[in-house]
């Protein structure tokens, strides 16, 4: 089977947890023994196409003739300016890059004649800001099967953010955003079947009037299997991880000002880039390049990590702390702390909680309570080595539940339902 992958961005032109999922989703498919074409951008002129492999990763058999004849377009769609170049741009530029991007019919033209040519079986979409909201259409024209990935809110908020105690500011519920989403709204109304990790995703885009016409499936994201701790052998670190972009949305600046006041003697280790880190690193901690101590050494800042190197990270670490202000839908991060046996601090707020267990692969508390997290980091404490490793074999367990092979199998079975 010939499967189409459109998704704005695609590695090494990556930003957050969605393309890393489009990526392992097109591993899997690959790895399956099916075709798959990749449409994404780039930040250069022109339109490229390069071979996609598979990498001969655990739980990954990869078929070579499959492989083959899978590839990947990318081209720069014409706009004010690329997608990962917002932050260069004043607010009032950017809003005009909206409106371009939601009727780019340069897009649209661009992969529609892709999809021609090809002549996929199935395509699926993921976030589309950034290569154009037209290609729903387009896919619509050509009568191609169509699945659509829902990754955060940005169908119905441009940002893509609600932050807590403020869903009702006049940029989520203003005539603006109204417009906005009935755009969108109208746009996507041919989508054959929406996908979505999280109950909470699904359930917001339903309240908006999204996808009337369309299956809706609750499929948690794919994880591409890793080789596992050794349980057993396990020993605590007294160690705390975070992972994620350094912004206040993020609950960055409000965890390590916790840590601060608190005084909390455990090691609180913050990996990834953002607007605040060299802040954070200044006023709360110390960096891999300086032995220079501030209010805290207890809390290090080490920039972005991947590979290997996040692994041990991961594997270092007793409790990974998703402290979120905003509404997350299935933050990734979360299912790298289990795959690696690390249970996790979250904060209950959009669909990040339903991912973990309270009291079996994590504990769960209300968003930006500060002494309910305190709270569950006193407890921990408490917590004997053999609860300890009972809840990190627990987590290790639920892990398996998000394998590669398991998803591609959930999302061939929406395209046969009802099609």
């Amino acid at each position: 089977m010939k499967i189409c992958i459109i998704t704005n961005l695609y590695a090494p032109h990556v930003r957050g947890g969605a393309e890393l999922i489009a990526e392992t989703m097109a591993h899997g498919f690959i790895a399956a023994g099916d075709s798959v074409i990749i449409i994404s951008t780039k930040p250069t002129a022109g339109l490229s196409v390069e071979p996609a492999f598979a990498p001969p990763s655990a739980g990954l058999r990869t078929d070579k003739q499959a492989s083959a004849e899978s590839r990947i377009y990318r081209f720069l769609p014409l706009n004010i300016f690329y997608y990962l170049n917002d932050f260069k741009h004043c607010a009032a530029v950017r809003l005009l890059w909206h409106f371009f991007d939601m009727f780019n019919w340069h897009s649209a033209k661009v992969v529609a004649g892709i999809l021609k040519n090809e002549k996929p079986d199935l395509v699926i979409t993921h976030n589309l800001k950034g290569i154009g909201l037209l290609i729903p259409r387009a896919i619509a024209k050509l009568k191609l099967k169509h699945i659509h990935v829902l990754h955060d809110v940005q169908l119905v908020i441009p940002s893509g953010l609600i932050l807590k105690n403020h869903e009702q500011d006049f940029s989520i519920v203003g005539w603006p955003t109204r417009i906005y989403a009935g755009i969108c709204r109208w746009l996507f109304r041919q989508v054959g079947c929406v996908v979505a990790p999280s109950k909470w995703l699904l359930d917001f885009y339903v309240r908006n009037g999204f996808f009337k016409n369309a299956q809706q499936r609750i499929i948690c994201n794919p994880v591409i299997a890793v080789e596992t701790r050794y349980i057993s052998s396990l020993q605590r670190t007294g160690q705390f991880l975070f992972v994620g972009q350094i912004e206040k949305h993020k609950g960055v600046e409000w965890l390590v000002d916790i840590w601060r006041r608190r005084q909390f003697v455990e090691r609180l280790l913050l990996v990834g880039n953002g607007s605040l880190l060299r802040e954070l690193q200044h006023g709360y901690g110390t960096t891999d390049s300086t032995d220079e101590t501030t209010d805290n050494t207890d809390i290090k800042f080490v920039g972005k990590k991947m590979g290997q190197e996040l692994v041990e990270m991961y594997r270092a670490a007793d409790f990974l702390i998703a402290p979120s202000l905003c509404y997350e839908n299935s933050p990734t991060v979360i299912q790298s702390a289990f795959q690696n046996g690390v249970p996790v601090i979250v904060a209950d707020i959009g669909g990040a909680a339903e991912l973990v267990e309270n009291k079996k692969t994590g504990f769960i508390f209300p968003s930006g309570d500060e002494d309910a997290l305190v709270k569950i980091l006193e407890n921990i404490k408490t917590l004997s080595d053999e609860d300890y490793k009972k809840m990190s074999k627990q987590c290790l367990e639920k892990s398996r539940d998000w394998d590669v092979g398991i998803y591609i199998e959930a999302m061939i079975a929406c395209r046969i339902v009802g099609w």
